[in-house]
């Protein structure tokens, strides 16, 4: 990684973590200007971009590949079409009211609405805050991503690229545990070889 690298990477680590330094001094009243819609959007999108500084190496690369090779390429438009019928379909069930969906929707979206205009740390009508019963601290991430589009695509856009972050990192660990074998000897592991 070259220094132009590094320093992008640098900027871009310093703009995820502005939203959340800004966020904090407003919510906790520190600086109270800061707590307003307007200035949390501008924030959670140079949060965006702060993260699309960092991942442009990985980025590159994927645009290279799929430039490069043309089933990537089609492999590419196929994830991203099945992406975009996955939340279509979700959005769907949410706009047709069904009960399961709804509820866990309008949750999340109270959730959020709570922490950006009300000096609540996540409130919903289920409960005084989210973190009540549930540990997730998985909520200040996806926050500042809710925040450049507030709605439910976007709620369900970023379920979906969780889900399948999730499925690849899965993936991934399984095909290098499949790479193992255990010795015979009592000496550890030891690679397999290939074929």
């Amino acid at each position: 990684m070259n220094v132009k690298e590094k320093q992008l990477r640098l900027i871009g680590a310093a703009l995820f973590l502005q939203f959340y330094v800004v966020w904090a001094l407003g919510f906790a009243n520190y600086v109270p200007q800061l707590y307003s819609l307007d200035v949390m959007r501008a924030s959670a999108m140079l949060l965006v971009i702060g993260l699309l500084m960092m991942l442009s190496g990985y980025i590159k690369d994927m645009a290279k590949r799929a430039a490069a090779d043309k089933y990537f390429r089609a492999l590419m438009i196929i994830y991203f079409a099945a992406v975009y019928y996955i939340v279509y379909s979700a959005m769907m069930a949410f706009y047709r009211l069904g009960l399961g969906v709804s509820l866990d929707t309008a949750t999340y979206l109270q959730s959020f609405a709570s922490a950006t205009l009300y000096h609540r740390l996540f409130g919903s009508f289920v409960e005084p805050t989210f973190f009540y019963n549930h540990a997730s601290p998985i909520l200040f991430l996806v926050y500042p991503l809710y925040l450049t589009y507030p709605g439910i695509p976007a709620l369900m856009t970023i379920q979906r690229s969780a889900i399948d972050t999730m499925n690849r990192t899965a993936q991934r660990t399984t095909l290098n545990l499949n790479t193992f074998e255990p010795s015979r000897g009592g000496k550890g592991s030891r690679l397999k070889k290939a074929r």
